[in-house]
């Protein structure tokens, strides 16, 4: 175990969406109240209309909050969940453990590629703009440039022999336009590789790991599975032990006419305060009983969210010291830096400090402007 109090995180653009879209979800039991008051409006009016007390307006706002959390409930726990364990994993993803302690790093990172420093920032490569960080990189270099609305790799500058199987496969791929899907897929594994090679990055896929993964997944299924059951079981006992009680309180709703109003039945029900913690645990109980049938699917969800957001590769011990080195350039170049607001045109001035802030995801405008011209080639 690792101290988490040694541990940084990226916040990535992928992070800070899922962020959003957690406390979102809130909007979820809001938007089913709203609803609610808009389909029962003539309803309401007739209570507020006959005058009522703060007890019924009060009992009032409770009905509809039930009603609510039995109709929003599932899609606010399902969106929760999905959203969530997303979250969780891909903070997993982009958190390392630190070595130096390091908040700042300005100098250039040497040997490291824009793929590499996008696998070691969140262990995964986002296409676009990490395309669009090598593209930069090798006009920075010389080695590409545009032709006639088209890609030429020059040869002949010294800094071509330096290059590695990806950079070559995808200035090919790049100048013979036939960069698609499988070729994307083919190039990712190629970056992948290195950074294994390099001793950044290892595989997940260890015994240890797999039986650390299969454990969790397993203690998520049969708490998954084993939660309805137990609750079941508790609330029979409790129904059994309160049955006089429940018995009696259905009789004294038995007596209340069928044409009664809501106030009506209010006011009825407030003859007997002695029954009113049998009505709250009655609806309690039925809102327990309703998510512990959901249970076993959200846990189902949750594992499945968790899963495609899971990578594949681990940081090593040189793997953590290299990212906290992006990590302190990450940092500089948002807070000290208008590299975020620079242009291709200024390339030649911030040199690669300008691939970095576009790898790092500080400089979305690049990534756009490079997008739109392969798109027109």
């Amino acid at each position: 175990m690792f101290d988490s109090n040694r541990k940084k995180t990226f916040h990535s653009q992928a992070l800070n969406r899922l962020t959003v879209l957690e406390r979102l979800t809130w909007l979820i039991p809001v938007g089913f109240i709203v609803r609610e008051i808009i389909y029962t409006h003539s309803e309401i009016e007739e209570v507020l209309h006959d005058s009522p007390s703060p007890a019924v307006i009060i009992a009032l706002i409770i009905a509809i909050l039930f009603v609510t959390a039995l109709q929003a409930g599932f899609w606010f726990l399902l969106a929760k969940v999905l959203f969530h364990f997303a979250r969780k994993q891909i903070m997993r993803n982009n958190s390392f453990i630190t070595v130096e302690d390091l908040d700042y790093y300005r100098d250039k990172l040497t040997g490291l590629s824009p793929g590499t420093i996008s696998l070691l920032t969140d262990l995964k490569i986002e296409p676009k703009k990490d395309r669009a960080a090598c593209i930069l990189k090798y006009e920075n270099m010389g080695i590409l440039k545009m032709e006639e609305n088209r890609y030429i790799v020059n040869t002949d500058v010294p800094e071509f022999a330096s290059l590695r199987e990806s950079d070559r496969f995808l200035l090919n791929a790049l100048c013979n336009g036939t960069f698609n899907a499988q070729k994307e897929g083919n190039w990712i594994y190629m970056l992948q590789k290195e950074a294994v090679a390099d001793g950044y990055l290892t595989s997940r896929l260890s015994s240890t790991d797999k039986q650390k993964e299969t454990t969790s997944t397993c203690s998520r299924c049969v708490l998954g599975c084993s939660a309805p059951l137990i609750f079941i079981v508790i609330m029979s006992f409790v129904f059994y032990a309160f049955k006089d009680r429940v018995n009696a309180y259905f009789e004294i709703l038995d007596a209340l006419p069928e044409t009664a109003s809501f106030g009506e039945q209010t006011n009825y029900l407030l003859q007997y305060p002695e029954y009113l913690p049998v009505l709250a645990g009655l609806m309690i109980m039925v809102l327990l009983f309703f998510l512990c049938l959901i249970i076993p699917l959200l846990v189902f969800v949750g594992t499945i969210s968790s899963g495609f957001t899971k990578a594949h590769f681990k940081r090593t011990t040189l793997g953590n010291q290299m990212t906290e080195y992006i990590y302190g350039m990450k940092n500089f170049i948002h807070d000290f830096s208008n590299l975020s607001e620079a242009t291709q045109n200024e390339l030649v001035l911030w040199d690669d400090y300008l691939v970095y802030a576009v790898v790092l995801e500080e400089n979305q405008q690049i990534v756009n402007d490079i997008i739109k011209r392969r798109k027109s080639l």
